[in-house]
């Protein structure tokens, strides 16, 4: 099931529990029980410069990236990019998508850059180019990544030679490759270049549902790095869940009542197993409580 977004601005009940819905870097502050995984997730992001996070649906990968490793990344003089592409048949060819996603960031926090990038420039070129890219880290993070492997597909509007030009351009920014066509400026004309095209600037995340993984593993011959930095997101355990209950109702709920709540995720076999060794499905939690 596709994440959805609730606005931190609209009312809430006085659980703070929002069910279905993702949690918004707004709120931050409400989301529990995943420090652990917040702790891996931006060292690993921060340590190289691809990323790839999956797990089943439900396991709030969404809510984990905005309201955990947003927030982290942004005190590290980090500028996290939320990209969802689109794909109606009106929509923006897909590099062109990241670019205006691009823009509309860098004006919502008042960066002041010298450019943004055109139509012509490459996404290799312009994050090689930028000087504020010297003092901030851009982190492009594709959410719901999956859908590049079935919305794309039965789109008739992203044809296979741009699905294969997106790629491309991923593909020389993960792995520090010249772009085709700036090749021969850089051979023969290497006195002009005014940066430093040998050292990486940006980071790349892909989350996406498990079960496209093996999806992923068919382009590791166009894009090798896919092969290391991986994070698993699993689902809560009881301590997790009783974390997140307790700090989320704080003093209208005492132990006993949220040692009764996560019963409703005990089979009767199981009454007395461990917290350690429960699996609870964050959104369920939600709904429950």
């Amino acid at each position: 099931m596709p994440a959805q977004t609730v606005d931190a601005s609209q009312p809430q009940d006085t659980s703070l529990f929002i069910g279905l819905h993702s949690y918004t870097e707004a709120q931050s502050g409400i989301f529990f029980g995943r420090n652990d995984e917040i702790e891996q997730l931006t060292n690993l992001v921060k340590s190289n410069t691809l990323t790839i996070v999956f797990g089943k649906s439900g396991t709030g990968k969404t809510s984990l990236l905005n309201a955990g490793v947003f927030p982290r990344l942004r005190k590290n003089y980090c500028l996290p990019f939320r990209i969802r592409l689109e794909f109606h048949d009106d929509s923006p060819d897909l590099v062109s998508q990241i670019k205006n996603i691009l823009k509309t960031e860098i004006d919502k926090y008042g960066f002041t850059v010298e450019s943004y990038p055109g139509a012509d420039t490459t996404l290799w070129e312009y994050f090689h180019k930028e000087p504020l890219w010297k003092s901030v880290t851009p982190i492009l993070i594709f959410d719901q990544f999956e859908e590049i492997f079935t919305l794309a597909k039965r789109s008739r509007h992203f044809g296979n030679k741009e699905l294969a030009d997106y790629w491309e351009e991923l593909a020389d920014l993960i792995e520090n490759s010249i772009p085709e066509k700036l090749k021969d400026r850089f051979l023969n004309d290497k006195e002009k270049i005014d940066y430093n095209y040998k050292s990486q600037q940006a980071k790349i995340l892909f989350s996406f549902r498990e079960e496209y993984l093996p999806e992923f593993e068919t382009i590791t011959s166009k894009i090798p790095s896919i092969k290391y930095s991986r994070f698993r997101l699993m689902q809560m355990n009881g301590n997790q869940a009783f974390d997140v209950i307790t700090k989320t109702w704080k003093e209208n709920i005492d132990k006993d009542e949220a040692d009764k709540i996560l019963g409703f995720f005990t089979s009767a076999d199981n009454k007395n197993s461990s917290y350690d060794l429960m699996e609870i499905e964050p959104s369920l939690l939600s709904q429950v409580c």
